[in-house]
């Protein structure tokens, strides 16, 4: 397959395929490649990023003109190079991108996304606290479950590149996989924040930068409904292709 920045992919046998595609009529959330076309040292994104250096503006490729920013010059992630693909780095220490702080999904939600960090650490956040963020462990993903204990919902190695899939259906049951591979379903802790969730790009708080990323974002999609097995699918090889990853 063959990716391009700004949200193209070309499958095997010429079919086209875009998350951004994903989004209907009333459908919510964002999608977000990572390239110099889509990264930006001004949080208005007028002036492109290059590589190394700071990134203050991430476009949405949604549609829903829900871009990531961030306006404090040392809590910015960096656009970093790996042959010919992108990512964003992360540096533990508060980097992180602000999406917006709530109204963006509900209590159900699907995420797809390309991933690396060290263990402890939150890729993202979807509410204002541990509860709507997944962290990298020694060698699976974990979400907080609702007996109050942070559990495995997938099979990922710390520091390794993988694509992340997160699938919240309602406050009873949430499931993830790695590299297409289904790991583990849960009933996830209860978030008072649930149906009106924000997000947030290298946090565990939509507000404020915490127990944040340390490592690569590729790129990912977060959208405010199910996917069907066959946008899944099509959705995990595309940011396969753009973190350099074999599903």
């Amino acid at each position: 397959m063959i990716g391009i920045g700004l949200g193209l992919t070309t499958l095997r046998g010429g079919s086209v395929f875009n998350p951004a595609d994903l989004f209907g009529v009333g459908d919510n959330g964002a999608m977000f490649t990572v390239s110099p076309e889509t990264c930006f040292t001004d949080t208005a994104r007028t002036t492109a990023a290059g590589v190394g250096d700071p990134v203050a503006g991430l476009t949405d490729l949604s549609g829903g003109g829900n871009h990531g920013s961030q306006s404090v010059l040392a809590m910015r992630p960096v656009l970093r190079q790996s042959g010919a693909l992108y990512y964003l780095e992360f540096d533990g220490a508060g980097d992180w991108m602000s999406v917006t702080t709530g109204g963006l999904l509900g209590e159900t939600w699907s995420h797809v996304g390309g991933w690396n960090s060290t263990a402890g650490l939150r890729f993202f956040a979807t509410s204002q606290s541990f509860q709507g963020a997944p962290r990298q462990g020694a060698t699976t993903t974990e979400w907080y479950n609702s007996s109050g204990s942070f559990v495995s919902i997938a099979a990922a190695a710390e520091s390794t590149d993988y694509v992340l899939t997160i699938e919240q259906a309602s406050t009873v049951s949430l499931s993830g996989r790695a590299n297409g591979v289904t790991g583990s379903t849960i009933i996830p802790a209860d978030d008072s924040a649930a149906g009106s969730q924000g997000l947030a790009i290298g946090s565990q708080n939509t507000s404020v930068g915490t127990s944040g990323l340390s490592g690569k974002f590729w790129g990912g999609v977060w959208i405010d409904r199910a996917l069907t097995a066959d946008e899944r699918a099509a959705t995990e090889a595309y940011f396969a292709d753009l973190a350099g990853v074999t599903l």
